[in-house]
């Protein structure tokens, strides 16, 4: 109750000689008293349930930076190493085209957004960086969209399903499906002629050279390789799926809580 209200309340019943009530109300009620404006019955139960106390006035002076983060900086080759022999002319015009767009990209900066040093980000991993750095130059290839132009899609069904299909996600380069079903199981399908292969176990593991380039490659078993892969290890029907950017990893939600 405001200071003023309370002020109000004993006024009211001095006037009305009510020493009986106004005497359980300092000796047996707990009324808690603050220097504020007074709040109607509709702005009480708005804030009923939170935690005790009274925000500050000049709490919405304070500016809120609702904007995204800086993009980190990543050296990015822009030679086209596809570019057919018959367009030898054309090449210096579209490097010096793709050189401004990425002058463009570094120079925007949202007023809204934090300071970098503000939220500690774990730094990118040189993986991260080859991923990032492929995916802008696949933006930079793409055809604007017009009239004559027009985007294509790709639809994917599934078809006799056993139990509801939940939630489905795809990877960012569209390459590994992911659905999750009403009978606690996620399957992991591959859109691409890769197919999917379990590691190795311990053992042959410790037998892998770890200096060689291709040791990522060689600790893939290609006797489990096949097109889809079923995980189990919910209790309930999974919403929710989602793939990392180097599709190491996936997390995922569940009715159960986990």
């Amino acid at each position: 109750m405001s200071r003023e209200s309370y002020t109000q309340l004993k006024r009211y019943l001095q006037e009305k000689k009510q020493a009986l009530l106004l005497n359980i109300i300092q000796e047996r009620l707990f009324i808690d008293v603050y220097d504020g404006l007074p709040r109607t019955k509709q702005q009480i139960d708005v804030t009923s349930g939170g935690m005790s106390g009274e925000a500050r006035r000049e709490a919405n002076k304070s500016k809120v930076l609702y904007g995204l983060l800086k993009e980190p900086d990543i050296n990015i080759s822009l030679d086209d190493d596809d570019d057919a022999d018959g367009e030898d002319k054309d090449k210096p015009k579209k490097k010096k085209q793709k050189k401004d767009l990425l002058s463009m990209k570094k120079s925007k900066n949202d007023p809204n957004a934090p300071s970098n040093t503000r939220i500690p980000l774990p730094e990118l991993k040189d993986t991260d960086k080859i991923e990032k750095a492929n995916a802008y130059k696949e933006a930079l290839k793409r055809v604007k969209i017009t009239q004559e132009n027009k985007p294509s899609i790709c639809f994917y069904t599934l078809l006799n399903s056993y139990e509801n299909t939940t939630s489905i996600e795809i990877s960012e380069d569209s390459s590994i499906l992911s659905a999750g079903f009403s009978d606690a199981v996620i399957k992991v399908w591959s859109t691409t002629p890769n197919k999917l292969r379990c590691m190795k176990t311990g053992v042959e593991l410790d037998m892998i050279d770890k200096d060689v380039d291709d040791v990522l490659e060689r600790m893939m078993d290609d006797r489990t390789a096949s097109e889809y892969k079923t995980l189990c290890g919910h209790s309930g029907p999974v919403y929710s799926t989602s793939l990392s950017m180097d599709k190491n990893f996936l997390v995922s939600s569940s009715e159960d809580g986990t």
